[in-house]
């Protein structure tokens, strides 16, 4: 099902990049005057974090009513003219999420930058005592053979369905409208490269303050979240053209946030990639 093309125009556009770009910065303001990222609590981030994500959503809606264009059409908003089908694209786009993130992880690991330790769990193991011991707690005495597959399969199931309420205010903006507006100008290739740098670029306020890619210089951190959201775009794009919905766009951009983050506890302190 091909999804419904906003009709190309340069004032809604305008309109869609103007409002997203600037209410996410406005969104992010409070953590630029404030004491930093690390001093900040999880609690107000976490409030602007969904704020910020929701401004593409209030850009869409923007350019919708100024192109005079119906809102739950043009957005594909509800599930669309086909549940069933729609409800199966958004599993599968979630298995194709966890597909690229798997994928990530094995090259960056034959390249070196890190390896897996996949029967001692040491990175994982790392990672857990240190995160209770911050609130006061230990690790629980099961085995880490038992309890990270349950983490893995939990984050990309009820934490995906969490996580994809706050990534529904961004998948409306960018799936919603910006690639199927794209597409029909440029084609899908081209689209979901525009789509994918308009996207990694509009996370500037916080890559700047260092929120991901911490290491690198202020520009390869947009160089290198618009190259991953390049090829998110792809697997995402392809779920809301087929479905004709935003749905399976939302879930499986909530899979990106709690299932493939959760993957990088196979992560070793070595740089081997430990199958032994």
């Amino acid at each position: 099902m091909r999804a419904m093309a906003p009709r190309v125009t340069g004032r809604g556009l305008a309109a869609f990049l103007v409002v997203s770009y600037g209410l996410a910065w406005l969104a992010c303001l409070p953590l630029w005057l404030g004491p930093g990222l690390a001093q900040t609590s999880t609690l107000v981030f976490t409030a602007l974090g969904v704020l910020m994500m929701y401004t593409p959503t209030v850009g869409a809606v923007i350019a919708c009513k100024l192109d005079r264009l119906p809102v739950r059409a043009t957005l594909g908003l509800g599930l669309g003219p086909r549940p069933g089908r729609t409800v199966l694209t958004a599993v599968v786009v979630v298995a194709l999420v966890a597909l690229v993130a798997v994928l990530g992880l094995i090259t960056s690991a034959l390249a070196g930058t890190y390896g897996f330790d996949l029967v001692h769990l040491s990175g994982a193991r790392s990672l857990l005592e240190a995160q209770l011991a911050a609130a006061g707690q230990q690790l629980p005495d099961l085995p880490l053979t038992l309890l990270v597959p349950l983490m893995i399969v939990q984050a990309f199931t009820l934490g995906t369905l969490i996580s994809s309420l706050a990534a529904l205010g961004e998948e409306i903006g960018w799936r919603g409208y910006l690639m199927p507006l794209l597409t029909q100008r440029l084609g899908a290739p081209l689209a979901t490269v525009a789509v994918g740098i308009v996207w990694g670029v509009w996370h500037a306020p916080l890559l700047l303050l260092g929120y991901n890619y911490p290491t690198l210089p202020g520009w390869q951190r947009l160089v290198w979240m618009s190259v991953f959201c390049t090829i998110l775009a792809a697997v995402l794009g392809w779920g809301r053209a087929r479905s004709g919905s935003v749905v399976p766009a939302a879930v499986g951009h909530g899979a990106v946030n709690a299932g493939a983050a959760t993957l990088a506890i196979l992560v070793s302190d070595a740089p081997s990639f430990d199958t032994s």
